[in-house]
């Protein structure tokens, strides 16, 4: 598949999400730890980088499951009756990754150890 037709997939599918979860570009963006704006890019057909991609699908089956219409996922989303919401839940598991990402090490070091 070439860049530009990957690129074009990505949009749609950037697209298909805030359709099925009725979020705005801005929660997304939340969901992504991306701007506002690379939302926006993407949908525009700008590449996306391979995590974002898995990202996308990985939000893509949760919130599909969250309910049968853009309302109730949304609702389902976004409820924090039961302690957190699923929003924050998927928005903290950005957090933890961070937090288990090793800290680059140079090769420079790599080969002094």
């Amino acid at each position: 598949m070439e860049l530009n037709d990957r690129s074009a997939s990505a949009g749609n599918s950037v697209t298909r999400l805030r359709e099925l979860s009725n979020l705005t570009a801005d929660q997304l963006a939340r969901l992504f730890d991306v701007s506002r704006r690379s939302i926006q890019n993407w949908i525009s057909g700008e590449p996306m980088a391979a995590t974002h991609e898995e990202r996308l699908s990985h939000l893509t089956s949760v919130i599909s499951a969250a309910g049968a219409t853009p309302e109730e996922r949304r609702k389902k989303l976004l409820s924090s009756a039961n302690g957190m919401s699923l929003f924050h839940q998927l928005v903290g598991e950005l957090e933890d990754e961070e937090i288990l990402d090793p800290a680059p090490v140079s090769a420079r070091d790599r080969l002094l150890a």
